[in-house]
């Protein structure tokens, strides 16, 4: 709320008290200490004063899901022109993957033993 303080080096007292502060004379206090101020001292110690950035009560609201409409013309144009990429409930084809992590094509396929044993392997038995 205050803001933050860092200091490079440590002198023997550093005061960051609120009421002092704005106990200085100034006729623009509150728009000088929204700023980012940058202070060298005659002892070489370097003083930063980061303030906390104000975030609008607007914009941290949730996005409502029925403002993004599933059968809108973009949606429906993304889907032809990209049909395996982006919007395949399975997630990337061996393709996509090969090119992502720079792989070759046999990293990506299942194992055909694999496949076998968990087709005839049994269920397993749900939890009471």
């Amino acid at each position: 709320m205050f803001g933050s303080t860092c200091l490079s080096t440590f002198p023997k007292r550093v005061v960051t008290n609120r009421k002092l502060f704005t106990s200085i004379i100034r006729p623009n206090l509150e728009a000088e200490a929204k700023k980012n101020h940058i202070v060298v001292t005659k002892s070489g110690t370097v003083l930063c004063w980061h303030p906390e950035q104000e975030f609008p009560y607007e914009h941290s609201l949730p996005v409502q899901k029925t403002s993004c409409s599933a059968t809108s013309p973009l949606l429906n144009e993304l889907k032809e022109k990209y049909p395996s990429r982006v919007f395949s409930s399975k997630g990337p084809s061996n393709k996509d993957l090969q090119e992502i992590f720079y792989t070759n094509k046999n990293e990506w396929y299942t194992r055909t033993r694999e496949d076998k044993l968990y087709q005839t392997s049994a269920k397993l038995p749900k939890r009471k």
